[in-house]
């Protein structure tokens, strides 16, 4: 199932500081709520998923509901025994019995899944691990007319046993109450915590008959435990037409699942629904944030005026006015479709509709060489390949594993959405919003389509070998909680920000300083030569006393250090449809997507928007001034349907992400995958771009 190498990878041990306080893991299944409660007992907002392999490493977070007990609670991968079948359980495994062993084990069951989830339980006591039992999903057990004795499972189990919800605040002070009189019982104790000698006996004791043995007897367990009648008050089981009249709507509920499943698990309906939902949230992030966009759009143009108009006219003042805040700016004001995805995709995994996509595109996966546990890798690289690639250590066969960290990078990640949107707009009519997201769907769903023909091909090529399989456990559809949708909501937006926010101010500050060194002396332009001059530089020729200015501007970024660079590489970039500028503004693209936009604003010189009285937004100076811009040599528009086309397609295709690179060397164990990587995406978005330019011009289509 695995290679040495896998299985043989260093275990990974808490933080230095965890040391020095009580370790409290919580340990479980996939599915079963773990990372909701350890958000309630830490007080974080660790990302919280519903499908399995979302928590590929584990988290740990400081205790904040357990009295005047100084501890730490440790989140674990999801497991289903301490015999590791893939790469995320032996991080469970491995966690356990490393370097600090847990004082306390927390083990998350659900109710619904009562004797497979036991399997679990029952290793860890077998070892001789200290364990609180927490029961979620128990509404749901009674929302199909059955109802589960915690007290009688205590009893038979010989340890704690608690009913909970974890995505409610209720009875988590009450959970970590007992937690902390279970750590201090142990601590006092002199009690020996299970170690890897213990894990190994274990282990060569796990035969197959003692397995059948085992879930025989978990078997028994739960048809004592759990009832399928619901019991009145007096104590006497109540008849099935009392049941439903005490709560008819738990009973209803049960039924509308089951007839949402055979819809959204349909081949044909399934699928309907899954398309139309992308549409949905596509279409909402291109009409949706467009008033927020506007509104931070102007802010930041009235600020860069605003810092123009406080400062004395140097070098400095440009410096903050268009390297820094024009570069944050022209980030910022993509973080309301940002969020909206965000929260689009958080609302679908609360839900439990995302696992029934896995399963549904388990089939479809299978055809170009993969299976449904890729599904969750795939989706995940709409937001970032790095997590991406990292989730994919829940599949077991390595060829797979590899196969499905090779296509990640082709999913439309959230860095390109800024890019994506800014050149869609420049495509779309005003009046027409829906194209817009018409279109953009069409790109992340091609994302899809790319990464199926690569597989295929590959798969046609080289034949997994080993185990390849796919089971899934299904959630229950449950009603999201709102609350915890924007929490997650906000912790990666919060994130998207600081992982690109300074590298964006890094590199617009990098770039101002190119565009404005080595310095020139302004020339004296006449205003009979200031329309000779914007000519050139591509702009209307300048009112009336801003001629000097325009033409200071157009003298010091020709005569710049990035200009020069560019020269160099116009030659390349002019089968694209680009010149030096835009060629500049793709280099820089490499170390984040997302700054291709704040390069565009530094490179065309986008002004303050004060000139003709009018405070515009950065993003439509930015699409007024790409629709201006000409050739330096010939005059012609640079930006045209058929160039902004060729560097969508580069975009779509082009691994431009240096961190990326480096995540895929750590995953797949070597430099081949990301070299190879490197150099397909990245030269064929290049050869598939110059053939889209030319093929489109070629047929008339400027």
């Amino acid at each position: 199932m695995h290679s040495r190498a896998d299985l043989n990878r260093p275990a990974p041990t808490p933080p230095s500081d965890a040391k020095k306080v009580p370790l409290i893991a919580l340990v479980g299944s996939a599915n079963s709520g773990k990372t909701t409660l350890f958000n309630r007992l830490t007080g974080s907002h660790y990302n919280t998923v519903n499908y399995p392999g979302a928590t590929v490493e584990f988290a740990i977070g400081t205790g904040r509901v357990f009295g005047d007990l100084d501890c730490r609670v440790m989140d674990t991968p999801g497991i289903t025994s301490l015999a590791p079948a893939s790469l995320d359980e032996k991080v469970t495994v491995d966690a356990l019995f490393g370097a600090q062993r847990p004082a306390l084990i927390i083990a998350v069951v659900d109710a619904t899944q009562l004797s497979r989830h036991m399997y679990l339980v029952r290793q860890l006591q077998d070892v001789g691990f200290p364990l609180i039992v927490a029961l979620t999903m128990t509404d749901l057990l009674r929302s199909g007319g059955r109802e589960i004795s915690s007290r009688k499972l205590s009893e038979m189990l010989e340890c704690p046993v608690m009913e909970l919800d974890p995505r409610r605040k209720d009875k988590a002070a009450e959970l970590g109450a007992m937690a902390a009189a279970r750590v201090r019982e142990q601590i006092s104790g002199s009690k020996k915590f299970p170690g890897s000698e213990d894990l190994a006996a274990f282990q060569r004791d796990l035969t197959p008959d003692r397995v059948q043995e085992s879930f025989t007897a978990l078997d028994e367990l739960e048809r004592l435990v759990i009832s399928s009648v619901a019991h009145s008050a007096s104590g006497h089981p109540a008849s099935a037409s009392a049941r439903a009249d005490a709560n008819p709507a738990l009973t209803g509920a049960a039924a509308t699942r089951r007839s949402l499943d055979r819809v959204l698990l349909h081949p044909v309906y399934g699928l309907a629904v899954f398309l139309a939902a992308m549409f949905l949230i596509f279409t909402s992030i291109f009409w949706m944030a467009t008033p927020f966009m506007d509104g931070i759009d102007a802010g930041f143009g009235w600020l860069i005026a605003a810092v123009k108009h406080l400062l004395p006219a140097s070098w400095i003042s440009d410096l903050i006015a268009d390297g820094i805040l024009g570069g944050i700016g022209s980030v910022m004001v993509f973080l309301p479709q940002i969020l909206i995805l965000f929260f689009a995709m958080g609302y679908l995994e609360d839900s439990g509709y995302l696992a029934r996509g896995a399963a549904l595109v388990d089939k479809p996966l299978s055809k170009i060489g993969l299976n449904g546990k890729s599904f969750v890798p795939l989706l995940s690289g709409y937001a970032c390949a790095i997590p991406a690639m990292m989730a994919a250590r829940t599949i077991p066969n390595r060829f797979e594993r590899n196969l499905t960290i090779f296509i990640i990078p082709l999913m439309s990640c959230s860095a390109r959405l800024p890019v994506y949107t800014l050149l869609l707009a420049f495509l779309t009519p005003h009046d027409k919003p829906w194209l817009g997201g018409l279109m953009l769907t069409g790109l992340y769903l091609m994302g899809l389509v790319m990464g199926a023909v690569v597989s295929t091909v590959i798969s046609r090529i080289r034949r997994a070998h080993g185990f390849s399989g796919f089971i899934l456990e299904l959630p229950a559809l449950r009603k999201p909680v709102f609350k915890i949708v924007i929490h997650s909501t906000y912790h990666k937006a919060v994130q998207y920000l600081r992982k690109a926010g300074m590298t964006i101010v890094f590199i617009s500050l990098a770039l101002w300083v190119l565009t404005h060194t080595p310095p020139v002396e302004p020339p004296k332009v006449s205003s009979g030569m200031s329309a000779e001059v914007s000519a050139a530089a591509g702009t209307a020729a300048p009112a009336a006393g801003t001629a000097v200015s325009a033409s200071s501007e157009y003298v010091a970024v020709t005569h710049s250090y990035a200009a020069q660079l560019g020269r160099i590489i116009e030659p390349v970039m002019r089968p694209m449809g680009l010149d030096w500028r835009g060629g500049v503004a793709m280099i820089c693209a490499f170390a984040a997507r997302e700054v291709f936009v704040s390069a565009m604003v530094l490179m065309y010189r986008i002004d303050d928007g004060s000139a003709d009285g009018k405070n515009q937004g950065l993003a439509n100076r930015l699409l007024a001034r790409m629709s201006e811009v000409r050739f330096e040599d010939s005059g012609k528009k640079i930006f045209t349907v058929s160039s902004v086309l060729g560097v969508i397609l580069f975009f779509m295709i082009a691994l431009q992400c240096l961190a990326t690179v480096a995540v895929s060397r750590q995953e797949s164990g070597g430099w081949k995958l990301p070299a190879l990587q490197l150099a397909l995406y990245t030269g064929g978005a290049y050869v598939l771009s110059v053939a889209l330019v030319q093929g489109l011009r070629a047929l008339g289509v400027a």
